[in-house]
């Protein structure tokens, strides 16, 4: 039997997905609705109690879009889920398994992700994210600085009673900040 190339390439993905995080605790899910895994952080062996789901997917061929952004496609139901209905934090993953590199996106946080559904809504059409090329793991720190700051509830609970403008305004701000903090780790 013929191991299909599509199972390799998640394989790929999921060893890279781990090696970003290997002091954290890293639960794949059992069944898939839709999102793959549950991260728990921990400082000093310690856990923190911080816990965020994660959406991973691999590919062979990634398309860098003028070289700063990925285009990742997800079913609606999938992004409506990961962005609208899950009350941890939640990160899409993109691993560039040819490259070994890991990107992310905060969806609950994007706000034409979250217009995109508003748009689309019931119309069970997929829908694109575009994960920018400077959310790189595991240089890019700006995921741990997040989470180890701020309760997943209170995380939760400060996003969802915001205006849509607040969320893009705040998107922007852990953008900049993350960047920051990365050009001071180089």
């Amino acid at each position: 039997m013929k191991r299909p190339e599509q199972h390799i390439t998640d394989s790929l993905a999921g060893a890279i997905f781990r090696g970003a995080f290997p002091e954290w605790a890293v639960n794949g899910s059992q069944c898939d609705y839709g999102w793959d895994y549950v991260v728990e952080v921990f400082r000093n062996n310690e856990s923190t109690g911080l816990l965020f789901s994660v959406q991973l997917k691999g590919w062979r061929h990634t398309k860098y879009s003028d070289g700063t952004f990925i285009s990742q496609a997800l079913e609606q139901d999938a992004a409506d889920y990961l962005a609208r209905h899950l009350r941890l934090p939640t990160f899409l993953f993109h691993a560039d398994v040819s490259a070994k590199k890991l990107f992310w996106s905060s969806v609950q946080l994007d706000q034409k992700v979250l217009d995109a559904l508003e748009q689309g809504k019931g119309k069970g059409k997929g829908l694109t994210v575009r994960i920018p090329t400077v959310h790189l793991l595991p240089s890019d720190v700006v995921v741990s600085r997040i989470l180890l700051g701020t309760k997943p509830t209170d995380f939760v609970a400060a996003m969802s009673g915001q205006p849509s403008e607040r969320i893009t305004q705040v998107a922007e701000d852990l953008h900049e900040k993350g960047f920051h903090l990365d050009l001071q780790t180089n």
